[in-house]
């Protein structure tokens, strides 16, 4: 877990396997979750509680998902072994450029996009208590954005062209949120035109 004061070690994640890579604020712990995936969490503590960053390859044998919401809310029951408190939250703050779906459970609130591709498919999730919901939400973007599968070209949100840095980034407050912001442009195929990425690809 990574310590307070926002000191990560970032890193540009790819598994063993190689089928995706992706930004994580420090290096994952890979476990097997409730539901079968194979999950990659890495979590960052704030204000005292805890931010968790998760990618779950979903098992080989998923059919065709065509509900990503109902989908998603059967496996948060799976995981957390209780279908009673688990419900859609619909967090409309007027941003409709990128895609999540919210759930709220007991204390947590939990931000997840589901990405499939040809019998594929990887869910992604930003969760921690409700008073660090909007970090998570702040976060969520540029950690959902940051995944790329291996071999696939997924439309996505991402630094138009022309578009500087700092002004894709400029919502992002606090200083993890920020770098977050700033790290993800790192996974881009272009990110050769930004000097920060080198560092994290040295690592």
């Amino acid at each position: 877990m990574a310590g307070s004061g926002y000191a990560q070690n970032w890193i540009v994640f790819v598994p063993a396997e190689r089928d995706f890579r992706l930004l994580f604020p420090s290096p994952p712990d890979r476990f097997t979750a409730g539901d079968g995936s194979v999950a990659f969490k890495t979590s960052v503590e704030h204000d005292g509680y805890n931010v968790n960053y998760v990618v779950y390859r979903l098992p080989a044998n998923v059919r065709y998902i065509d509900d990503a919401r109902a989908e998603i809310q059967k496996r948060i029951v799976e995981r957390v072994g209780d279908d009673r408190g688990v419900r859609y939250a619909n967090e409309d703050d007027g941003d409709s450029g990128w895609e999540r779906h919210v759930f709220r459970y007991g204390p947590i609130v939990s931000i997840h996009r589901l990405v499939g591709h040809r019998g594929r498919y990887y869910e992604l999730e930003v969760s921690g208590p409700r008073g660090v919901a909007p970090l998570a939400m702040n976060t969520a973007r540029d950690f959902f954005n940051s995944f790329h599968m291996s071999g696939v070209t997924l439309p996505g949100l991402g630094i138009a062209v022309g578009q500087r840095l700092e002004a894709w980034c400029q919502n992002r407050t606090d200083p993890f949120s920020h770098a977050f912001c700033r790290y993800s442009v790192c996974l881009r195929e272009d990110h050769g035109q930004y000097p920060h990425c080198a560092a994290l690809y040295r690592r």
